[in-house]
């Protein structure tokens, strides 16, 4: 009776001292209400911290992304505008498609002067050299270049025979033309005068472009002037939209 009745007291102490043991062995229960409820506090903060630095991180990079990004300015490519291609193909004389959609003919070398020609240029080139000539003027694909080229080979001079007639003529300057031939034994062409059916229908132009190149090259003072054609157009303005500015 006596040791079961010990046994019994000791359980029954183990029991009633196992409170205080764990209290012993855990101390963050024996900590004081203030400083349980800091530290919860503390926890409770600390994700938020955490959040906080992760958006100020990915705001910094997202900005520094924006701020530093590498771009490429787009360039005019001059070559593959069409007005551009258009007028190549005319200033190489080849056949092209204007602006309104009307297709224009190549340059073809045409006929020369006639058998009753005076000059008899149809015995001072054939076929093969007119050929030759025809095809490096329009090589030259450059209407100031050409301008210079017309030139080059034609000469004004005073009009040789006045008119005796009863109508006096106006035209105090007459102009000869001439065409390169060059020789086997030499690299520099020589000039040979032509009629002027000659040398338009082997170049293939007009009267007009002989008359324009002329002109440029006496208001150019010796020189051709630059062509300033193709370039920026007049904006015109309507009356109302002038009275306006004038208002403002």
């Amino acid at each position: 009776m006596f040791g079961q009745s010990f046994i019994n007291s000791t359980t029954s102490i183990d029991d009633s001292y196992i409170p205080s043991i764990t209290k012993v062995i855990n101390p963050a229960a024996t900590l004081l209400p203030s400083e349980n409820s800091s530290s919860s506090a503390s926890r409770a903060n600390t994700p938020k911290l955490s959040n906080a630095s992760s958006q100020e991180s990915s705001a910094c990079s997202s900005y520094e992304n924006t701020t530093h990004r590498v771009t490429r300015s787009r360039h005019r490519r001059r070559d593959e505008w069409k007005d551009v291609k258009r007028k190549c193909l005319k200033n190489l004389g080849k056949a092209y498609l204007s602006r309104n959609g009307v297709p224009r003919d190549g340059k073809i070398l045409k006929q020369p002067c006639p058998v009753t020609c005076r000059l008899k240029c149809f015995q001072k080139f054939d076929a093969q050299q007119r050929e030759r000539i025809f095809s490096s003027f329009w090589k030259i694909g450059d209407h100031r270049r050409q301008w210079d080229y017309i030139v080059s080979h034609t000469e004004v001079v005073d009009t040789k025979y006045p008119s005796t007639t009863k109508h006096v003529s106006r035209r105090k300057k007459s102009v000869k033309y001439c065409l390169p031939v060059i020789e086997s034994d030499s690299d520099f062409p020589n000039k040979v005068f032509v009629c002027k059916t000659m040398f338009l229908n082997t170049l293939s132009v007009g009267e007009r472009t002989v008359q324009t190149a002329l002109a440029k090259w006496r208001s150019g003072g010796g020189s051709i002037s630059p062509d300033r054609r193709g370039g920026s157009r007049t904006t015109v303005l309507d009356d109302e939209m002038k009275q306006g500015s004038k208002a403002c």
